[in-house]
């Protein structure tokens, strides 16, 4: 398993890697299996090195990218969104939690004080989303507080 991104292009004379001079990252291809916390990782890694790199406008078509893709991933469990407002069967999310080391870090945290259900997205050991849930009045205390 190599790089998210590979930074070297063939060179001349056949065979001999010289690093890529161009615009563009060569993305390399997506193994199979990888579970949702390994590219997440990796995805976090391609961030730092874009931004280091001084290409802003290609960490935001990434970014663009992947918040796409999860808001797709959650459209698929039950959670819809109307503007910038979240819903869950049928209902304004007050807290929407997406955990992705539970106790430790989330992919998304939303909170609108005129919804009325708190919710939080449920992940195997892969990081691949299960499901969406309502979270318990103890689980919201325990993460929040009295809020």
């Amino acid at each position: 398993e190599g790089l998210p991104v590979d930074l070297r292009r063939p060179g001349p004379g056949g065979g001999g890697e010289q690093p890529q001079q161009g615009p563009d990252l060569v993305r390399q291809p997506q193994q199979g299996g990888q579970d949702q916390a390994a590219e997440e990782g990796k995805f976090n890694f391609e961030s730092v090195l874009l931004t280091a790199l001084g290409r802003d406008w290609e960490l935001e078509a990434r970014q663009e990218e992947k918040n796409r893709q999860r808001e797709e991933e959650y459209r698929n469990v039950g959670i819809t969104m109307n503007g910038k407002l979240r819903y869950y069967q049928g209902q304004l999310v007050n807290i929407f939690l997406d955990m992705s080391q539970p106790g430790k870090s989330f992919y998304t945290l939303d909170m609108n004080p005129d919804g009325v259900v708190n919710v939080k997205i449920i992940r195997d050991e892969n990081g691949k989303i299960q499901g969406a849930a309502y979270m318990t009045d103890a689980e919201v205390k325990e993460l929040f507080g009295d809020i």
